[in-house]
C-alpha cells in the first residue's frame, strides 16, 4: 500500500509552485538591532509582487504541522530587498495574523530568495509587499490569492512616517 501525500499549493504573486511536500521550514532567527527597520525620515520605494523579479527559485515549505491538521494560511507581508536584490531579514513586517509556523515558512523562504536588483542601473532599497498563500488541494483557499493590493493602496495614501511605525510594530522574522 503506497501512501499517499496530498497535493499542496503555495502561491505568492512571486511564485507559484504545486507539489506534494514532505518537507519542513526550520524559523531560525534572524539579525536583531537597536536601530529601527523602517526610518521614518527615510521613505522607500514601495512596489508590488509584479514589478519585483525573483532570480533564485527557492519554494516557501508548507508547515507539516499544519497541513497534516489540514490549516491553510494567507499572509501578506512587507519586506525590503537590497541594492543587491536580498532580502534584509530585518525588514520582514507581517501585515496579516497567521499562525507561527507559516511565518516561519516565509522567513525561511525569504533568506533564500534573491531577486534581480529593482531600479538598475542605480539599484535602491525598495519596500515590496506581496502575498504568500498556503493551500490544501481541495481547500478553501486553493487557487486564491492573497489581497496585497489593498495593503498597497493604504501605504500609498498614508505619511511614510504612519506607514514605517506600522511596519516596525508588526511581527517580524526572528
Amino acid at each position: 500500500m503506497r501512501l499517499m501525500t496530498p497535493r499542496i499549493l503555495l502561491q505568492t504573486s512571486l511564485l507559484t509552485v504545486a507539489w506534494a511536500s514532505t518537507g519542513c521550514a526550520a524559523a531560525s532567527r534572524g539579525p536583531v538591532g537597536d536601530l529601527p527597520r523602517f526610518s521614518a525620515e527615510s521613505p522607500l520605494p514601495v512596489v508590488g509582487p509584479d514589478q519585483v523579479t525573483l532570480v533564485r527559485r527557492v519554494a516557501p515549505r508548507f508547515p507539516p504541522e499544519e497541513r497534516s491538521r489540514g490549516i491553510e494560511a494567507s499572509l501578506i507581508v512587507a519586506f525590503v530587498v537590497d541594492t543587491l536584490g536580498r532580502v534584509d531579514p530585518r525588514s520582514v513586517a507581517f501585515l496579516s495574523a497567521v499562525p507561527s509556523s507559516f511565518r516561519g515558512a516565509v522567513c525561511e523562504f525569504l533568506r533564500q530568495a534573491q531577486y534581480q536588483p529593482i531600479g538598475a542601473p542605480s539599484p535602491r532599497r525598495t519596500l515590496v509587499v506581496s502575498d504568500f498563500v498556503f493551500a490544501l488541494e481541495g481547500g478553501a483557499l486553493w487557487g486564491k490569492r492573497g489581497d496585497y493590493r489593498s495593503h498597497l493602496a493604504q501605504i500609498a495614501d498614508e505619511p511614510w512616517t504612519q506607514t514605517a511605525a506600522r511596519l516596525e510594530s508588526a511581527p517580524q522574522c526572528g
